[in-house]
């Protein structure tokens, strides 16, 4: 006779979906949140200049160095990185965007943040979640 098969209770299957799914949906959800901070608020776009060009040795892509002004104070910041077919050299001119009231947070206008990575986050924990939450509902009834 082989010997009996131990069950994971309904009840702690469904817990540990719910805490798996949670994470993906609460990163996803604060992706979102910092996506539509960023396009909301870059109401201010201003001309800046590529200083340089720096490689990221840990995946092969170009950070471009770009300084601009607001309100005559100088400002630098780092893009993404862009691939090697980077379209971009240095002195050449890029629109800057940014919020008036943090001008240290802007960015290239070609950077434009994207709602598709924390949608995918979102869209891979909310199934985990929903069959954690019913597993774990039909555990207790």
């Amino acid at each position: 006779m082989p010997p009996p098969v131990r069950e994971i209770p309904m009840f702690a299957l469904g817990v540990a979906l719910m805490l798996i799914g949670t994470m993906p949906v609460t990163a996803g959800a604060i992706g979102l949140a910092r996506v539509r901070r960023l396009r909301s608020g870059c109401r201010l776009a201003m001309t800046g200049v590529i200083v340089r060009r720096l490689r990221n040795t840990r995946d092969g892509t170009w950070n471009l160095v770009v300084r601009y002004l607001i309100r005559g104070v100088p400002y630098t910041i780092i893009s993404k990185g862009w691939d090697q077919d980077v379209r971009f050299s240095p002195g050449q001119t890029v629109t800057v965007v940014c919020d008036p009231s943090r001008p240290h947070t802007a960015r290239l206008d070609a950077d434009r943040p994207s709602y598709v990575g924390p949608m995918l986050k979102i869209g891979a924990g909310a199934p985990l979640l929903a069959i954690g939450v019913e597993l774990s509902a039909v555990a207790l009834l």
